[in-house]
């Protein structure tokens, strides 16, 4: 059994946890889910209590009907694909790969739900792509619920964004949002043809066009498509370009 007064989270000693995944088995909201969240994966970090909670967060996910996983899911997969370990020497590698076929299960079928908008498969292919041991994306793909990722040109080192999603698909170097950077320059994005696609890249893809997920499938062609600085005129690869902003995790 589990001395939970022994392990710590983000604000201290853990002993309130248990408490606070039962009571969202029984009352669920988004208060109580925040509440967990910051505790375990405050800002990205996790804990020793981070990784003690993940059975019975796996738990919690499997009572759930699959359209209602997301919750659960989105915080295992953070924890999982996080670099960010405190109160540890290491990553207990051990504890997570004995989960690893049941979560993998579990975000299958929660992705297969009918009618599911692609934010929200986006949320769920992030925490499978940590599953699936590609912690960069388990940590990034979310970015294009927001439909930009920040970048930088592996050329001329220049800070980039990178817009992918509902607003289009171009990279500039200024801020784009507003009638005031209307004109600022934006280099389309060519998106990767799915032949070319390979590793990662080839399973997200796949994923979502397995999942009929033709939008998200159509953004993460872009993803790894390339295109050229609007600063220096570079030609790059854009997941490349993302990568750079985190050195400290390989892609």
């Amino acid at each position: 059994m589990t001395d939970w007064k022994t392990l710590s989270h983000a604000y201290g000693e853990a002993s309130e946890i248990p408490a606070l995944i039962e009571e969202l088995r029984t009352h669920p909201n988004d208060t109580l889910w925040q509440d967990l969240w910051s505790r375990l994966c405050h800002q990205g970090t996790v804990y020793p209590a981070s990784y003690a909670a993940l059975d019975a967060l796996c738990e919690l996910a499997r009572a759930l009907p699959p359209p209602d996983r997301l919750s659960p899911l989105m915080l295992i997969g953070a924890i999982v694909a996080s670099d960010d370990v405190h109160g540890m020497d290491h990553r207990p590698a051990e504890i997570v790969e004995l989960l690893i076929p049941e979560l993998r299960r579990l975000a299958d079928e929660s992705m297969r739900t009918q009618g599911l908008g692609p934010d929200r498969f986006v949320y769920l292919l992030q925490a499978a792509s940590a599953f699936a041991g590609d912690l960069f994306w388990g940590r990034h793909l979310s970015d294009l619920v927001d439909g930009e990722f920040p970048g930088r040109c592996p050329g001329c080192r220049h800070e980039l964004f990178i817009v992918i999603g509902t607003h289009g698909f171009f990279v500039t170097a200024q801020e784009w949002v507003g009638s005031r950077n209307a004109k600022s320059r934006r280099n389309p994005i060519s998106r990767a043809d799915q032949r070319d696609l390979s590793d990662g890249a080839a399973w997200l893809y796949a994923t979502a066009i397995g999942h009929a997920q033709s939008q998200v499938a159509l953004w993460i062609q872009h993803i790894f498509g390339t295109t050229v600085c609007p600063a220096c005129d570079h030609s790059f690869n854009v997941a490349d370009a993302i990568a750079e902003v985190y050195p400290n995790l390989r892609r």
